[in-house]
């Protein structure tokens, strides 16, 4: 009931789909794909200095057909209806290795319709680099899309000081089989540990597919870190081993609201060392800190659940909103993923909830969007487990080269199962401007505001921009180790760039300001991050993740 009301709600709140329809009723002689030429420089229009750094990164292989057809709503003799035409645009649009995707409908003589397919290609090298003084800590190269092939591989290499170095691989192909399939490997021997992760998905990218699976396993054996009030971190020596698997379908209903239903099985084990240690670059030290010795137990679960699914989303192509020049499909409606189920055997026995909501509300010059994931179990002495996140933010945007960006952003877990605990300088996800900050907890809650302006950039190939930003933070002390209640504030300004000027990856340097003051951190700091953004609305930090019951619904739905 509370889902209908709310798809009712956001049917009058939500923007009309205004496109007209070219090719309904007609059937589609041919696809015709062009392939990006972005991908080459243009000597003529790109200025001599530039070249040195530019073609590196956009020297490279078209993508091919064979990345692109799997994505299509519209094939060869089918029908055609603008619904097909919009959808095939917008998936083409959710590769990370595509900027944008235009699908034309073009009248052909004998009252069929040809379709004409343009892409462009986003940045495709993979390279990191970490510092410490003039040493190299972690190196990563790779390409996000080999050859235009639409697979991603990458390799990394970590130095491992006192104990030994580290080598990863990384494997993704996104349109496994020729279909809009994902296969994905991870395998990492860390300096300490080693984690190992591998997945199938069919995720529910459109209502026009009939159902949607993953079924995935990760082994993650490492240390997880808690930040001390005075001292050095300690570190608790973790082995996780998850292996999850479900399916949902697609009930075709005749109103615009779309309702799925399925089933998910997952088994989770973690173990736990009993004492802490100290991880310094010489090695370990023993300490004499009492406070995580027995702490935390070995648990095991094996849990199944009934899966649901309510979605009423309709899609608006959006310029520069979380990339700079970049666009992205923002979801206008609501989408709502639950899971109920019951914990079968392990450590503990019981009912189990997890929701997953999304809300989107306006257009491309002002926009509204909501999403929280919930869970919790009930065991003995009553709800328990209890992991929370979310975002609400509106983008709004004053003029063509201006985005005005509020957000405000919790993450959170009480009663939690496994060891946890959540730090204000978190280098991706937390405050800026307080790096070596010890304020920890088990709930955070940030509140950033931002301005930005695109500067004239050289050509297709580079944009830039700069922004001016205000971050506040309140840590929440709860149940984690060493937790504290407190607050923390910066102000700054943003350097940031993206090539090219169309790609939804975005390089940014911060400067920020500390106005509340903190012993432990500096006076002044600067982060450098680059991220594929314009993607997901809200992507949950992996501290918290680390804390769920692994039995989300998440992985089987496609999220705006």
């Amino acid at each position: 009931m509370h889902s209908l009301l709310l798809v009712g709600l956001l049917r009058a709140l939500t923007l009309p789909d205004s496109t007209p329809s070219r090719c309904d009723g007609k059937t589609v002689s041919t696809v015709v794909i062009r392939r990006s030429a972005r991908t080459m420089m243009d000597k003529a229009r790109a200025p001599a200095w530039s070249r040195a750094i530019l073609q590196p990164l956009l020297l490279g292989t078209p993508t091919r057909e064979s990345a692109i057809r799997p994505f299509l709503q519209l094939k060869d003799g089918g029908p055609c209806t603008e619904q097909r035409r919009a959808e095939s645009e917008r998936l083409l649009r959710l590769q990370p290795y595509l900027a944008d995707a235009t699908v034309q409908v073009v009248d052909e003589a004998d009252g069929r319709v040809r379709v004409e397919i343009e892409t462009i290609d986003d940045l495709r090298p993979i390279l990191g680099l970490g510092l410490k003084g003039a040493r190299p800590t972690i190196a990563e190269f790779g390409n996000n899309n080999v050859d235009g092939s639409g697979q991603l591989v990458s390799a990394r290499w970590r130095d491992g000081r006192a104990f030994r170095d580290g080598f990863g691989v990384r494997y993704t192909d996104y349109h496994l089989f020729n279909r809009p399939n994902i296969a994905s490997v991870v395998l990492d021997r860390l300096p300490l540990g080693s984690f190992i992760a591998a997945s199938l998905a069919r995720p529910f990218y459109t209502d026009l597919q009939n159902g949607a699976g993953f079924m995935g396993y990760l082994r993650d054996d490492g240390y997880v870190g808690f930040v001390r009030p005075s001292g050095d971190p300690l570190s608790l020596e973790i082995v996780r081993e998850r292996a999850d698997l479900g399916i949902a379908f697609h009930l075709h209903t005749k109103g615009s609201a779309q309702l799925l239903l399925g089933a998910l099985a997952s088994f989770d084990k973690r173990t736990t060392a009993a004492k802490p240690v100290i991880i310094t670059d010489s090695g370990f030290v023993q300490t004499p800190d009492k406070s995580l010795v027995d702490r935390y137990t070995t648990t095991e679960a094996t849990r199944v659940g009934l899966v649901t699914g309510v979605r009423y989303l309709r899609f608006a192509k959006a310029v520069g909103f979380d990339a700079l020049e970049g666009v992205q499909d923002i979801g206008r409606g609501v989408q709502l993923a639950t899971v109920f189920g019951q914990t079968l055997g392990g450590s503990f026995k019981g009912p189990f909830i997890t929701t997953d909501l999304y809300v989107g509300v306006g257009g491309t010059e002002s926009f509204l969007g909501l999403r929280s994931q919930v869970e919790a179990r009930k065991g003995t002495t009553g709800w328990t487990g209890i992991v929370g996140s979310g975002r609400l933010a509106w983008y709004s945007k004053p003029s063509k080269r201006q985005t005005r960006l509020w957000s405000l952003e919790y993450v959170g877990a009480s009663k939690a199962d496994a060891p946890f605990q959540l730090t204000v300088d978190d280098p991706q996800t937390g405050i800026r401007g307080y790096v070596g900050s010890r304020l920890a907890g088990s709930q955070r809650l940030i509140l950033r505001a931002e301005r930005r302006w695109v500067m004239p950039g050289i050509s297709t190939y580079f944009g830039w921009g700069v922004a001016g930003f205000a971050d506040a933070a309140q840590m929440f002390k709860g149940d984690a180790p060493f937790g504290a209640n407190g607050t923390r504030g910066t102000v700054g300004v943003s350097l940031l760039a993206a090539v090219p000027r169309e790609s939804r990856s975005l390089a940014r340097l911060d400067f920020g300001l500390p106005f509340i003051p903190d012993k432990s951190a500096k006076d002044f700091a600067i982060r450098f991050t680059y991220s594929i953004i314009g993607r997901s609305f809200w992507r949950e930090p992996a501290d918290i993740t680390r804390a769920r019951l692994g039995a989300a619904s998440s992985d089987i739905f496609s999220w705006p």
